[in-house]
């Protein structure tokens, strides 16, 4: 009988999805911006770090060895795009990186990840939820956006952002 207890109990152990990696050993993500062959991360804690590559696996691997730390896309509250196909990016962020669905996306009309360093995710998500509510610029959760640019016209309209904030609108084509 003690036999089977313990093995239901580890049996229980097993799929609560408990690891032995701790909260203080993860590097929350909060934004990032994608330009062409880079990627800007803004943590929740620490400084921005940008790292080249040439696909969003790649630069989450290249991130999460210059940071020492896994790093945990599950909370990222806005992506800022700049000249990279939107399409597949923010595709690639909701199902491989898995972002939350609330997440915010912008444009830039410059370089993206030097406008998340200008201004801080905190700002320009701010920014955006504020233009949104008062009607001067598009709902932009990552879900409406991508269902726009999968749809026949194959665009979607983003709140455009500089370093004050969201400072217009701007259209952008699926890849």
């Amino acid at each position: 009988m003690r036999q089977i207890i313990a093995v239901f109990a580890a049996v229980a152990a097993l799929l609560t999805g408990c690891s032995p990696e701790r909260i203080q050993d993860r590097a929350y993500l909060r934004s990032a911006a994608v330009d062409s062959g880079k990627v800007t991360f803004e943590f929740f804690e620490g400084e921005p770090m940008t790292v080249p590559a040439e696909d969003l696996a790649e630069a989450l691997r290249e991130a999460e060895l210059a940071s020492g730390r896994k790093i945990f896309t599950g909370y990222t509250e806005l992506i800022v795009l700049g000249n990279c196909p939107a399409k597949s990016v923010l595709g690639e962020m909701l199902t491989v990186w898995r972002v939350s669905p609330e997440c915010i996306v912008l444009g830039s009309s410059g370089s993206a990840g030097e406008l998340l360093t200008e201004a801080t995710g905190e700002l320009l998500e701010g920014s955006a939820k504020l233009a949104a509510g008062r009607g001067d610029s598009p709902e932009s959760g990552i879900i409406t956006v991508l269902s726009r640019l999968l749809s026949e016209k194959n665009t979607a309209e983003l709140p455009l952002a500089d370093s004050r904030g969201v400072c217009g609108t701007i259209t952008i084509c699926g890849d």
